[in-house]
């Protein structure tokens, strides 16, 4: 089975069983999808009627787009016994679908909900900024996508390259005996609960941990994400040695930005990079860079 854009007359992609959604880095407008996900779907202008149907067997599928306008598709089945394909085109007066893509929105930094609350720790000695750094605290910082008219659209996946850090790292200094140290972690939980990640950290940072005789944190009782939810963990330490030459590979490695990929209930995708900095009022009122994480688009 397969279908072609009429007008092209080019295959439709189909997307891969791990896939929830047409990725913008494979340059294609449509694909087809064997499975449903937990993206909302489009309304049909059109159903077709059971009763016309009747006991004919069927088999259902979903369409993604990421291009605006219309398109016009015919199926193609393959005869199992003499591998001929049979279009539909020609068989009749709904022998093609027509399907419509929607413009994708734009999006700004304003998009974005980025809420921080202290949840360890004592209070900020600095009159200028409660979150100001204190030698051992906890931060967790909150991420929503406000939609149209301010309603929160819920995010349905959480990707990250195999090869991107989970956690980043950094450091008051990188002197070798160093131990005033700022690192993340994350917690995601889809809309659907499915996934219901705890806190979790970079396999880099548990083995820096590990040899330096420090123990990772985890997630505070009822303080993690709600469904929908991506939360980001804001730790300082002043007890994690930074080192010496032989671990600089893994230094090298967390001192990196985060490079986070969300997908939202409405099928949107969300390139996202978290970093440390301060505004300069920030830092007016007593913020350190390792204070506190900035959220950009990319």
């Amino acid at each position: 089975m397969k279908f072609v854009n009429v007008v092209s007359n080019q295959q439709l992609p189909f997307l891969e069983k791990d896939e929830d959604a047409l990725d913008a880095a494979s340059g294609d407008g449509w694909a087809v999808n064997n499975n449903g996900n937990e993206i909302d779907r489009q309304p049909a202008v059109a159903h077709a009627d059971d009763g016309i149907l009747g006991p004919i067997r069927r088999r259902r599928f979903f369409m993604h787009s990421r291009e605006p306008g219309m398109i016009k598709v015919r199926a193609e089945i393959q005869n199992a016994e003499t591998y001929l394909w049979f279009k539909s085109e020609g068989m009749g007066a709904d022998d093609t679908l027509e399907m419509t893509g929607l413009p994708l929105p734009s999006f700004t930094r304003q998009s974005y909900s980025f809420v921080r609350t202290r949840v360890a720790g004592d209070d900020s000695p600095s009159d200028g900024d409660e979150f100001a750094y204190v030698d051992n605290s906890t931060d967790y910082w909150l991420l929503e996508y406000v939609g149209r008219d301010t309603q929160i659209i819920k995010f349905a996946r959480l990707r990250i390259a195999s090869a991107a850090n989970k956690s980043s790292v950094l450091w008051a200094s990188h002197l070798v005996d160093d131990r005033f140290v700022s690192y993340t972690g994350f917690s995601f939980q889809s809309d659907d609960s499915n996934i219901n990640d705890p806190l979790l950290f970079d396999g880099l940072l548990y083995r820096m941990a590990k040899q330096r005789s420090h123990r990772l944190p985890k997630l505070l009782d009822e303080k993690g994400p709600g469904a929908g939810q991506l939360m980001l963990s804001l730790h300082r330490s002043d007890n994690f040695l930074f080192g010496d030459a032989a671990g600089s590979g893994y230094t090298q490695a967390l001192e990196k930005s985060l490079l986070f990929d969300l997908i939202d209930k409405e099928g949107n995708e969300h390139p996202l990079r978290f970093e440390y900095g301060v505004e300069e009022d920030d830092a007016r009122n007593g913020l350190a860079a390792r204070d506190k994480l900035r959220l950009f688009r990319r």
